[in-house]
């Protein structure tokens, strides 16, 4: 590999692995804040039911409110289980320190062929690990997240 492009490829890895680890820690941040969301809903309509004197359409209503966030909580627990919030963040770590890793190596003045090829193994061995998917709109958080907040100081522009 030609060593003008060293540069070119770490900066596409740079931001390739930015943004999946912000993907997975977001991907956590949201499982974790739903199910805490769904569980107050639960408990909180579970509670109203039980006062005495609801009228009689009211007492359906605040019935049914925590069935449905229940069986909601059931469907996305079973089809996603109830480690996928700890795997988004333990795959988040690792692409964050290939991340600084590649940052680190970015900003060497000699880069060998050997320190690429390292740093391609571990990605390629961090991707065939990521088969989490993203919850809906996380991506659109993550671009906000980085493009318009700054989390992450995208050096890969410089």
């Amino acid at each position: 590999m030609d060593k003008s492009n060293y540069h070119k490829l770490l900066s596409e890895w740079g931001i390739d692995t930015a943004y999946a680890s912000k993907y997975h820690f977001k991907s956590a941040d949201y499982i974790q804040k739903r199910n805490i969301v769904l569980l107050i809903i639960i408990f909180i309509f579970s509670i109203i039911s039980l006062l005495k004197g609801l009228n009689y359409k009211y007492f359906y209503f605040f019935s049914v409110i925590p069935l449905i966030a229940s069986i909601l909580l059931l469907i996305y627990e079973s089809k996603e289980g109830f480690e996928i919030s700890k795997k988004h963040m333990r795959l988040g770590h690792e692409y964050l320190c290939l991340h600084k890793e590649i940052q680190m190596m970015f900003y060497k003045e000699n880069i060998r062929e050997e320190q690429i090829n390292e740093v391609k193994l571990k990605l390629d061995q961090i991707i065939k690990a990521d088969n989490l998917s993203y919850p809906c709109g996380v991506k659109l958080w993550v671009n906000i997240a980085i493009k318009k907040i700054g989390e992450i100081n995208q050096w890969w522009n410089n």
